[in-house]
Formats: C-alpha cells, sequence, structure tokens
C-alpha cells in the first residue's frame, strides 16, 4: 500500500515490506569541537602564555637553574588548575610528580652540557607522563607497553589537537562579557592614540628641554628592549598555547579518545607478518656465529676478565677493537630482538616456543659479549684513567646488561617487562645525573696521578669539557703537591678564559658553578 503523504501530494513509493529505521546524523565538526566558556578556563589561558613568557626569560644552552625554575612553575601552574578543577590526583601520580622534580632539580645542581641536554627531554618526557597519570588519560590505564604511545601523544596529539582553545576562549571571553567588550574599545583608543601622540610630542619637546631628555631617555630605552620582546612575545605565546592545550585537553578529555589500546594492539597484531621459519633460521646463524667467535676468542676473553697486557699491540688499539665494536654487536641484538618480538608471526597470540628459546641463547650471548667488553674497558681505564666517552660509554654498557637480563627472563616467566625496563632506564638515568660524572672522572683521574699508578694529568680535557668539576679539585691538588711542574701547569690551566660560565646570567648558572667561581675568586685573591 502506498504511503500519502499528510497534506496531499504525489504518493511516496512502496517500501516493499522494509523496515523504517531512524537515519543517524553525523554529528557536525562545529559541534564536536565546541568548548563551553570558562573564566577559570580563560584565566589559565593567560597564565599559561606567563609560562611560556617565563621560559623565554629561563631557557638557556648551558641548561642551567633557569630550566629548574620553569619547570616549577609549569609544576605550580598543573597543581593550581587540578585543585580548581577538583582532580583527585592517584597515588601513583606522586611517583611520576619526584621523578619530574629529581630531573628538574638536577639543572640547578650540577654542570654538564651533554646531560642537561639528555636531562632536558628526560623532563620533558617525564612531564607530559606525570599529567597523563594526573588525568587518567593513558592508553592502558596504567604503565605498560603502550608507555612510548602515552609520550608521544602528550607530546604531539593532545597539545597540538587543542592548540587554539586558549584563543578560542579569549574570543568568547570578549564577546560575551561586558568587560570584553570593553576591551575593544581600549584597544580602540590606544589605536587613536597613535597619530594624537605623533602631533603632540614633537611640539612638547620643542617647547622644554626637560621634557626633550625625558622622551629620549624613554624612547633610547623602549628601542633597546622592544627587540627582545617581539621575538620572545612570540615564543612565550606558542609554548603557552602548547601548554594550554596539553593540559586542557588532558582534563576536558578533548582529543584524549584515540588511539586506544585495542586499536593499537590491531595495528601490532597486523605487523606480524614475519614468519616463524625465518627469523628462527636468522636466529640460529647468527648464534652460531657468536658460538665460534667465542670460541676463536678464549685466549682475548680470559685477557679481558683477567686483565691480562695483550701480546704485539698497544691497549689503545686493544681496548678500541674489543670495546667499541661490541657495544655495537650488543646494541645490534637489542635491534634484532625488538624486530623478532615486533613483526614475527604469533601462534594463538603468543611468541613461539622454539623462538623464545632462541631469543634466549642469544641473550646470554650478549651478556657475554657485555662482560668481555667491560673487562677489557676496564684494564684501558686502569692504564689510561678516565674520560667522558670511557665513562658514558661503560654505564651504557651496564645499563644495556641490566635490559638483556630483564628480557632473558621473560622468557621464562611472565612479569610486567615493560615497567620493570621503564624503572630501569629511570633509576640509571638519574644515578647517571645525580652521581656528578664530570667530578667523579676528575677525582679519579687526580688520585690515580698521586699515587703513581697514571702518568699523566689531562689538564687540557679538564679545561674544555669539565671545568666547573674540575676547579676545586685543581686548587686542592696544587696546595698539596710538591710537584713545581703540575703547579705551574695548573696555574695556567686556572687562568684561561674558558673556566666556568663567568659572567653570564643567573639563569647559565648551578650551584657547582657558583662554588667553583668562588674558588677561583678566593684563589685570585690571594
Amino acid at each position: 500500500m502506498n504511503q500519502m503523504p499528510e497534506k496531499g501530494g504525489a504518493p511516496l513509493p512502496p517500501t516493499a515490506g522494509a523496515l523504517n529505521l531512524p537515519v543517524p546524523v553525523p554529528e557536525t565538526a562545529k559541534k564536536e569541537d565546541a568548548i563551553p566558556f570558562s573564566r577559570i578556563d580563560l584565566l589559565f589561558a593567560g597564565l599559561a602564555v606567563i609560562c611560556g613568557w617565563i621560559f623565554t626569560q629561563t631557557f638557556s644552552a648551558f641548561f642551567g637553574m633557569g630550566i629548574t625554575v620553569f619547570a616549577l612553575a609549569v609544576c605550580v601552574f598543573a597543581l593550581c588548575y587540578f585543585r580548581v578543577k577538583q582532580i583527585s590526583l592517584p597515588r601513583e601520580s606522586f611517583f611520576w610528580l619526584g621523578v619530574y622534580l629529581l630531573s628538574a632539580f638536577n639543572f640547578s645542581v650540577y654542570s654538564n652540557f651533554l646531560l642537561g641536554f639528555l636531562n632536558f627531554w628526560f623532563l620533558l618526557a617525564s612531564g607530559v607522563y606525570w599529567l597523563a597519570v594526573c588525568t587518567s588519560v593513558r592508553i592502558g590505564g596504567c604503565l605498560d607497553r603502550w608507555i612510548l604511545s602515552d609520550v608521544c601523544c602528550q607530546i604531539f596529539r593532545i597539545p597540538f589537537g587543542n592548540f587554539g582553545c586558549g584563543f578560542r576562549l579569549l574570543g568568547m571571553g570578549l564577546r560575551q562579557t561586558k568587560k570584553g567588550r570593553g576591551v575593544f574599545g581600549i584597544l580602540g583608543g590606544l589605536a587613536v592614540s597613535i597619530p594624537v601622540l605623533g602631533i603632540i610630542l614633537p611640539m612638547l619637546v620643542s617647547a622644554d628641554g626637560n621634557f626633550e631628555r625625558i622622551a629620549h631617555d624613554f624612547a633610547g630605552n623602549l628601542w633597546r628592549y622592544i627587540g627582545d620582546f617581539l621575538w620572545q612575545l612570540p615564543i612565550a605565546i606558542l609554548v603557552g598555547c602548547w601548554l594550554f592545550g596539553l593540559i586542557y585537553g588532558d582534563v576536558h578529555r578533548r582529543k584524549t579518545e584515540e588511539p586506544t589500546a585495542d586499536q593499537l594492539r590491531q595495528r601490532a597484531e597486523a605487523r606480524h607478518v614475519l614468519p616463524v621459519s625465518m627469523m628462527g633460521t636468522m636466529f640460529a646463524i647468527v648464534i652460531v656465529v657468536y658460538a665460534v667467535f667465542f670460541a676463536a676468542q678464549i685466549q682475548s676473553l680470559m685477557d679481558a676478565f683477567l686483565s691480562f697486557s695483550p701480546e704485539g699491540g698497544s691497549y689503545s688499539e686493544y681496548a678500541r677493537r674489543g670495546f667499541f665494536e661490541l657495544c655495537f654487536v650488543s646494541g645490534f641484538n637489542l635491534f634484532l630482538l625488538l624486530c623478532s618480538k615486533g613483526f614475527s608471526v604469533r601462534r594463538d597470540g603468543k611468541e613461539p616456543g622454539s623462538l623464545k628459546a632462541l631469543h634466549g641463547i642469544l641473550c646470554a650471548e650478549t651478556l657475554i659479549l657485555i662482560a668481555s667488553a667491560l673487562g677489557k674497558m676496564a684494564m684501558y681505564i686502569s692504564r689510561y684513567g678516565l674520560t667522558q666517552l670511557r665513562f658514558y660509554t661503560s654505564w651504557f654498557m651496564v645499563t644495556l646488561a641490566i635490559v638483556f637480563i630483564v628480557l632473558l627472563i621473560s622468557g621464562f616467566r611472565r612479569i610486567r617487562m615493560a615497567k620493570i625496563l621503564t624503572v630501569t632506564v629511570i633509576v640509571s638515568f638519574q644515578l647517571l645525573c645525580w652521581c656528578n660524572p664530570n667530578a667523579l672522572i676528575v677525582s679519579y683521574n687526580i688520585g690515580r696521578w698521586e699515587s703513581g699508578t697514571l702518568e699523566t694529568l689531562d689538564l687540557e680535557d679538564m679545561r674544555v669539557d669539565m671545568p666547573e668539576s674540575a676547579i676545586p679539585q685543581l686548587i686542592s691538588l696544587r696546595d698539596r703537591t710538591s710537584d713545581p711542574q703540575m703547579r705551574d701547569a695548573i696555574d695556567d690551566t686556572l687562568q684561561n678564559d674558558f673556566w666556568g660560565n663567568t659572567g653570564s646570567s643567573w639563569i647559565d648558572h648551578t650551584l657547582e658553578s657558583i662554588l667553583s667561581q668562588n674558588s677561583l675568586n678566593n684563589l685570585n685573591k690571594s
């Protein structure tokens, strides 16, 4: 039966018994992106720009205490916003807050450009992850395998997805509030005052000498500071928009829906395309090659473990040929394991037992390689002393050994590998930052030289790479040594203009650089 319209017209076509289901109407992008106006949100959008301005005033390539000030400003800003929005902080958030603050305060204590650069990115990652924990927007809801995805979303997707929220709140505030509408009048008055002052000021300057002097001083100061203001303001706005977009998105759940854990899991499963037979064959060949290598290098391995001197070669050639190549091989083995776990075909969602056994054997062989490399480096250090490269590469190999031990254990029992590895990296890196490697290197080399087990003391390396850590210890060595040549060499080194951050801003300094500079000043006065 034909359906007739209610108010006449042609009959509707027959439906042939089909059900008349409601057609879903997709929501418009405008409605989806709509944000409610809030004076509190507008206030904190302005405070975020102030945090951005603090960033322009405190960031330094020397990675000094200015970074700590900015980190504390962001921390206070976030905690105040959470308090106003009545966000209940989970217990885990205090752990990540501690990690964030531990990283931040290191910038005010020790001077180390390389570690400062790495610690800056560590500070960023730990800070954004702390915000994710506070607002419960992590993909898996806990510290799990998706931690890198959480950090990437916190740095890119969420803040840039909400990048313009502050401007939209400002626009709504100007349109919807009485005071906001008054701002347009103020801006108009400022615009009109420019041509008016252009007419009045030249007359007043010509009329009175005192006013002319005041006007010239004001204009000189204005042009002196306006250059810095013109480049600092855009950076402050950009940093403020990024910061507010991140925290606003986390609190209001904007742009946090994707990716979900299920989506990431499906993508991970889709990548498991490499046949087990292919990966197993490759690992078997690699394992056999390592076994042959161990058999051929038994004497060298014993030399490394027992610190015997090499025959027919120098220590430098022996250590470099043994250590850095094995460092690369160990790191490459980790790459192979990650590729196998990420791309090899699984059976019923699980890693095949044969492949798991091969992974375990490779982990064990890699641990032997790492032990051999560390033994050779210990021999090299005992002969030539410590440098930054030797210290950092040794630290890296120890950390890598812990990673392989965790991977080896995971092949025999179920463990929360992501959590264990994350905590391992955090603890290892913060120990590296807080042990003050430069001071340890200088102290070790001076102690070895005084004991007669180190032939030369490289003052040039200390001057160039670690001046703040070396100044107090070199002054102490100068006062107690009886070697006149060493005293003269230290005096020449301490008179060099490259020591410390002399004359730089407070944001460049650390507690270590201040103390070392005071020691140098006291020496010059005496």
